[in-house]
């Protein structure tokens, strides 16, 4: 198995015992619905309700390497939180909050 598909499965494993809504977009996605792609990280939407980012920030952090430099001020600032897996595979979580974030994660499906 490639390292990005090991990292999605540690992530969605780590976002279940949470039990947080998400689902996973960009290159990872693309490839689960046919199209070969190349990608080198793990794009995912996090269903987070307004005014309550730093607290899933802090318990993602706890658990996950920062992908840069004040990892927490920038996901903060930015609505992106930039981590890293146990494997080192990049991975960038979309603080989602709109109706239409919620839809699409409403929407996803499991894979295996």
């Amino acid at each position: 198995m490639s390292p990005q598909i090991n990292a999605a499965i540690e992530l969605q494993a780590f976002l279940k015992r949470c039990g947080w809504r998400y689902c996973i977009i960009g290159g990872m996605a693309v490839l689960r619905w046919g199209d070969a792609r190349a990608t080198q990280d793990v794009d995912l939407a996090l269903l987070v309700e307004l005014g309550r980012e730093k607290e899933y920030i802090d318990v993602i952090l706890a658990t996950y390497t920062p992908g840069i430099d004040d990892a927490r001020r920038f996901a903060i600032e930015n609505r992106v939180l930039l981590a890293e897996a146990s494997n080192g595979v990049p991975l960038d979580i979309s603080l989602a909050t709109w109706p239409f974030e919620e839809r699409m994660i409403e929407r996803a499906s499991e894979f295996s």
